[in-house]
């Protein structure tokens, strides 16, 4: 049966704690299984976001901050600087936003402004480096978990089959 039971209505609670589906009991028959994938796509993606936090919260870093450093690091690991404008434009954030995360980063040692032919780059801490570590190998925890049972053809379908739909995304008649 659908995890997703007999369902009308899919709407999902804002709350982590409760990330579950509020229904309205009907015939299963009512929904394509096409229809069923957007609730499914939302489950999983909070169980991703509630994991990463989980482990982001172990090291008092918000999810915000997770997603910069994480940023950050890849950026440097590929040979390109990173500076403030970079962070504003690719998160859509606004400058004072953006000072403020790094202000507290740099704080907290994840990260230090570093001047080069009168720029600034935002480089990732070496104690950085070991947490992000840590976040990212444990996260696999959790994508082990969530593929349990599949065999490596039925996770190589899956992962064409999504990229697919994410291919399409960019189709047209999404406006």
């Amino acid at each position: 049966m659908s995890p997703l039971g007999q369902t009308k209505c899919f709407v999902l609670t804002s709350s982590y704690a409760n990330s579950i589906i509020l229904v309205a009991m009907v015939k299963k028959s009512e929904f394509s299984k096409k229809e069923e994938l957007v609730p499914l796509f939302r489950i999983i993606d909070k169980e991703f976001k509630r994991d990463f936090e989980k482990r982001l919260s172990k090291y008092d870093l918000t999810a915000q901050q997770g997603r910069l450093l994480f940023y950050i690091n890849w950026n440097n690991k590929e040979g390109n600087k990173v500076r403030q404008v970079d962070i504003e434009k690719n998160f859509k954030l606004t400058k004072s936003t953006v000072h403020g995360l790094i202000d507290r980063m740099e704080k907290a040692n994840l990260v230090n402004k570093e001047k080069e032919e009168n720029k600034q780059y935002i480089v990732i801490t070496e104690d950085c480096k070991k947490i992000l570590e840590d976040v990212f190998s444990r996260r696999l925890e959790c994508l082990n978990k969530m593929t349990e049972g599949l065999s490596d053809e039925e996770i190589n379908t899956l992962h064409s089959l999504l990229m697919k739909i994410y291919e399409n995304r960019d189709k047209g008649g999404n406006e």
